[in-house]
């Protein structure tokens, strides 16, 4: 008798809350604009947006360096 009253109170339980997702955070950062000493441009981003940036920033980087050749001869104004 007692385990069937346990076994009702059990199933009458609601279940347990899920946790409700929270939106992720966002990193703002001041960009100077080019061209002014005063003017700058806010920027916000998740930190998944910003790790993103810099891997496509650093890619570039990456493919500009394996394009100059190392021995160049690049101008120095002589």
């Amino acid at each position: 008798m007692l385990s069937l009253l346990a076994a009702a109170l059990a199933l009458q339980a609601s279940p347990p809350a899920l946790p409700t997702p929270t939106p992720p955070k966002k990193r703002c950062v001041r960009i100077e604009e080019t061209g002014s000493y005063v003017r700058k441009q806010r920027v916000c981003r998740t930190e998944a947006e910003w790790r993103a940036l810099e891997r496509r920033d650093g890619a570039e980087l990456d493919r500009l360096r394996d394009r100059t050749p190392i021995n160049s001869h690049r101008p120095d104004g002589s």
